[in-house]
Parts: C-alpha cells; structure tokens; sequence
C-alpha cells in the first residue's frame, strides 16, 4: 500500500466506488507512522478519500481559513499543540473555531480534558472525539518502580507546550501519593529555538547532581522535538531515560532506556474506525467515545542497560520487547512524539 504526496494533498489509491470523503490533516510535522496506517485503514475498509495537509505552525484563525476553504468533511489532527489549534479551549469560545463545523478526530492527545480541548471525557457538547495513545500515568509511574527503586523523578518542562505544566502537575500529584519527589527542570524554549546541546547537557546534568534517578519524557511535542539529545545527554550523565511515546523509544539515535508505549500504527487504525463511523455511518463524533489505545507494551533498549549496567528484573525481561538499536526506523519515525 503506498502513500504519497501530490502537490500539498496526500493521496492514496482509492476504492472503486461511493463518495470521495475530504478529509484535512493537521500536523506540525508533516506525515508520520500514524497518519500512514489511518489512511491504509480507511482505504482498506473501502472508504474513497482525498486528504490535504496543512501545518499547524501557523496562526489559528489563518488555519480555520485555510481548512474552511477546501470544505473536508473530517478534520484529523495529531499532538495537543495542532489539536487546539483547531478546536480552541473550552473556556475560551468566544470565537468560532472548525469543530464547530467539522468533526474533529484527534490523536497523539494525551489529556484533553487538562488542556481545555474538553470538560471531561464523556462530554457530549463539541464535536470531537479521538484516541488517547500515552498508558494512564498510574501505569508508566508501575512499570518505573517495577524497574527500580523510584526516590525522584526528574521532567524536563517546556512553559510553550501546551500540555507540558499538566505532565508536571500531574507526575506531582502522583508523587505526592507514591512518595516520591518530582524534580522539574525548566527548558524557556521559543517557537522552532534549536537548542544548543551544551545547555541541554548542563540542564540534564544538573537533575543528576539533584539525585534523580530516572528522566521522563512525555508525550510533550517541543520536549519530544529534542527527545534523541536528551536521551544521548542523560546517557552521557549516567541517567536512565523512560519514555512515554513509541516515537520516543524507536526515533533514531535515541537512547532512551525504557517505556511503556502504544503503537502508532494501532492509533492510527483507532482513529480511522472513528473516522469510518462518522464518515460512513453518519454518527455525531460528541456521540462516539474517547478511547486509549487499545494495547500498551514495554519497551526496552538492552544496549542502553548495558551501558549504564541498570539491568530490570528478570519479571519485566519475561514481557518486554527489545529495541532492536540497529533496525530502520519505521517510516515517519524521528524526532519527536
């Protein structure tokens, strides 16, 4: 099955017959895994589509334009930052946004509730729906202690990512509870900043020095641009890494030593059964329900334990699977959440 790009729309060899679906996808980096695997689903379930991409970079009302012009019947977006781009906050409906019109189904979204995105998940008032792909925290915090002893956790905090201070907020209540200290470490970074690696080096090195004993990355997508340095600056600094993404675990280069992870081609065939129900079934998408990813899986770097020599217990080595750090990447794999 290939995908590929015709001028600025992404198409694919569609069905014989029935409607042609427009459907928009929202990113801030272009096509990954995810979106490959929900348009393999669509095609292969026999529904005729024709997609646009439009980034996400730009400003909200240019975006609403933008899509408004090319009239989809289905607005697709990926990561928290392209997401409320188009769907606005709800405390913040003043001014008309594309979920307004168009049903929203969103992916890489990992609180949409603590984002304002909605007032809980089973709200029914906006037309949005779509797939929560990070493990519930409860479940990454087990795996973590299961590895190791857990005294302090360190977070690297981006204050220009959206869901960055509800990772932070989130990982302190847990601490609170767990009894454990959640030290955060501040990154100021500016839209598209290219981070100089001595001073991610210097902040990582601080956390280690501060008696962290694992670094957590989350599904936070400025953090997750800089995901393989930070992963190569803890390794350096003797720090294990544990990743809330695939991405994050399976990006080249990264060194990331473990996590516990959806597959973004699950999330992608997800999201397009949502998709298939709206489109084809004519359902409301307030109507179809908010869902996790359907199966999570520990991931783990064998070659990162040897070299920081932090070997898990042989109970988690019975169901990991093994970063393979000499495979190609899947396609779309990178940088990022």
């Amino acid at each position: 099955m290939s995908i590929w790009l015709v001028g600025s729309t992404l198409a694919l060899g569609a069905p014989a017959s029935g409607p042609v679906f427009r459907i928009a996808i929202v990113t801030l980096d272009g096509i990954h895994t995810t979106e490959r695997a929900f348009a393999a689903t669509l095609h292969d379930q026999g529904v005729r589509t024709r997609f646009v991409l439009v980034s996400a970079t730009q400003r909200s009302q240019a975006l609403s334009e933008q899509i408004s012009k090319w009239h989809p019947d289905l607005v697709y977006t990926r990561g928290a930052t392209a997401t409320l781009a188009v769907t606005g906050r709800v405390e913040s409906r003043r001014m008309a946004t594309c979920a307004d019109r168009v049903p929203v189904v969103f992916v890489a979204v990992d609180d949409p509730v603590g984002l304002g995105i909605l007032p809980r998940l089973s709200a029914r008032n906006r037309n949005i729906t779509g797939v929560i792909h990070t493990a519930p925290l409860a479940a990454q915090l087990s795996a973590i202690h299961a590895y190791g002893s857990l005294h302090r956790i360190g977070y690297l905090r981006s204050p220009n990512e959206p869901g960055s201070d509800n990772i932070a907020r989130a990982l302190r209540t847990a601490g609170q509870r767990e009894h454990f200290q959640v030290i955060v470490q501040p990154l100021s970074l500016k839209p598209n900043e290219q981070i100089a690696h001595a001073r991610l080096s210097a902040a990582i090195t601080d956390l280690r020095e501060r008696g962290v004993d694992v670094l957590y990355l989350g599904a936070d997508s400025s953090i997750g641009n800089l995901r393989t340095r930070a992963t190569r600056a803890a390794l350096d600094a003797h720090l294990p890494t544990f990743c809330a993404t695939e991405r994050g675990m399976r990006a080249l280069d990264s060194h990331c030593l473990f996590g516990l992870v959806s597959s973004q081609v699950d999330v992608g065939r997800q999201a397009a059964r949502q998709a298939i129900a709206i489109l084809r079934d004519k359902q409301r998408a307030s109507r179809i329900p908010i869902e996790y990813a359907a199966h999570f899986s520990l991931l783990l770097n064998l070659e990162v334990a040897r070299t920081l020599e932090i070997y898990p217990a042989l109970s988690l080595l019975r169901v990991a699977q093994f970063v393979d750090p000499d495979a190609t990447p899947l396609s779309g794999y990178s940088d990022g959440n």
